[in-house]
C-alpha cells in the first residue's frame, strides 16, 4: 500500500475476497494525496473487499474517519477480521458498513465530506 502502510498490514485474504493488487497501492497514494491537507478527512472505501485501501488511508492519516463498505458478507468478515488485527486507534476510526456504494454510506458521511 503506501509508503509504509504496507509494512503495517498484515491482510488475510481468502476465496471471499480478490487479492489487493500492485495497483491498489497507486489508489492508497491518490487518496492520501487528496486528504493529505484536510485536518479531519472523511474518506469511503466502497467495496472495500479485504479492508486494503480503507486501512491504509487509516494507518497514514491520524485524523481521518474511514468508511469500509462492501454488499457482500463474506466480505465483511475478512474485512473484519483485519482490522481486528490492527492498532485500537484505528480501529476506532474505520466503519464496516454492509452495502451497496454510496448507499451504504450514513448519512453524517455526506455531511462530513468535501
Amino acid at each position: 500500500m503506501a509508503a509504509g502502510a504496507s509494512d503495517k498490514l498484515n491482510l488475510r485474504v481468502d476465496r471471499r475476497v480478490l487479492i489487493p493488487r500492485p495497483e491498489t497501492e497507486q489508489v492508497v497514494e491518490a487518496a492520501l494525496g487528496a486528504v493529505a491537507r484536510l485536518q479531519r478527512p472523511v474518506v469511503a472505501d466502497l467495496g472495500t473487499g479485504t479492508g486494503a485501501i480503507a486501512f491504509s488511508v487509516a494507518l497514514e492519516i491520524e485524523g481521518a474517519l474511514v468508511y469500509a463498505t462492501d454488499k457482500s458478507d463474506d466480505a465483511l468478515d475478512v474485512a473484519r477480521q483485519n482490522l481486528d488485527d490492527l492498532a485500537e486507534t484505528v480501529q476506532q476510526r474505520v466503519r464496516i458498513i454492509k452495502g451497496s456504494w454510496f448507499e451504504a454510506l450514513p448519512r453524517e458521511a455526506e455531511e462530513d465530506s468535501t
